[in-house]
């Protein structure tokens, strides 16, 4: 089990040890498993970088043990959980080409319009990139045969089917939608009456 906390500063700095001894050996620590530091920058205008450490304690007497580490990088991967994790942080994504620096949350429609959009262009990037190398090239070949086995994963759905689920979930999402609002009228409605009875 590796604990995954963090800290907010870019760099590691005087702080960075004390942070770290706590979360190893604090109530609910992570000993003897490591504890891993992580470092995030956001500057704006560069890009995300992200750094993580384990360390080891080399204080010189056992007073200075617990603010005195000495952290080796160790080498990370930036996953997602899920899909609605990645759909959620390229809608964050996207807010940094706004003025206003925010972002419109998008229609069920018009998000599949949009991930469409993204498969086209895919699509067209790699026919360019067959044209430029050529059809009878090796690594074309080998390009083409990775596209084939991963089509052949993709469910097969006529249109009829694809319009029917589509439909089906758009309907569950504007009945999600229709509870939530009816749910705060109910709230709205029971805070009056209870603001008059008081």
């Amino acid at each position: 089990m590796i604990d995954d906390r963090y800290a907010t500063s870019p760099e590691l700095n005087s702080f960075s040890a004390l942070i770290q001894n706590f979360y190893y050996t604090g109530e609910g620590g992570t000993f003897p498993h490591p504890c891993i530091h992580l470092t995030l920058s956001t500057d704006p205008g560069s890009p995300l970088t992200v750094k993580t450490y384990i360390s080891t304690i080399v204080g010189i007497s056992h007073e200075r043990a617990t603010d005195s580490c000495l952290f080796v990088p160790i080498s990370h991967e930036i996953n997602f959980s899920s899909e609605a994790d990645r759909a959620g942080l390229e809608l964050i994504a996207s807010a940094k080409d706004s003025t206003s620096l925010t972002a419109p949350l998008l229609s069920d429609s018009s998000s599949l319009a949009k991930t469409l959009e993204q498969v086209h262009g895919m699509i067209v990037r790699v026919q360019k990139y067959i044209r430029e190398r050529g059809e009878d090239n090796e690594e074309t070949r080998r390009i083409g045969r990775e596209l084939m086995e991963t089509l052949a994963l993709a469910p097969r759905l006529d249109a009829v089917e694809l319009e029917r689920m589509f439909n089906s979930h758009l309907q569950d999402v504007l009945m999600v939608v229709y509870l939530s609002n009816l749910v705060r009228s109910q709230f709205d409605v029971a805070n009056r009456l209870d603001l008059v009875v008081t």
